[in-house]
């Protein structure tokens, strides 16, 4: 590979990647990192948490809510029409939390490499992809 092909896929690669961030941010997707211990075990400390905007919640699902400021993340254990009541998995009470605070749910959670190296093969196999089809472009 001379330099200019290197140089056409590292470029590619950094595209791709922030093309994919910015598709799934405006499709509602957010990352959040776990800072406590309440939804231990099924989420630790420093797991991150893939949560969509605007999904609705049923029993059982992982909330992602605002709280002043602060996303939490919560199982919800029942359903109001004015909102859920969560818990956290580890944690001994309930919370009530208005509809307007739901942010969404969690989608996945896990460790901070896995999700890293998922998007980083996924960044990989679209940018094989596309290299061929932008060669055959700038040739012309």
């Amino acid at each position: 590979m001379n330099k200019k092909s290197l140089f056409l896929y590292v470029s590619l690669l950094c595209f791709v990647i922030v093309f994919l961030f910015v598709l799934l941010w405006s499709m509602g997707f957010r990352l959040g990192k776990v800072e406590t211990n309440s939804m231990s075990p099924a989420i630790n400390i420093g797991d991150l948490v893939v949560y969509r905007l605007g999904v609705p919640l049923k029993v059982g699902d992982i909330a992602a809510f605002d709280r002043e400021g602060i996303v939490v993340i919560h199982r919800v254990v029942q359903k109001f029409d004015c909102g859920v009541m969560v818990k956290g998995d580890n944690a001994s009470g309930t919370e009530i939390v208005k509809n307007e605070q739901i942010l969404g749910c969690v989608l996945y959670c896990g460790d901070n490499f896995k999700i890293l190296l998922w998007i980083l093969g996924l960044t990989i196999v679209l940018a094989t992809v596309l290299l061929p089809l932008l060669s055959n472009l700038t040739k012309k």
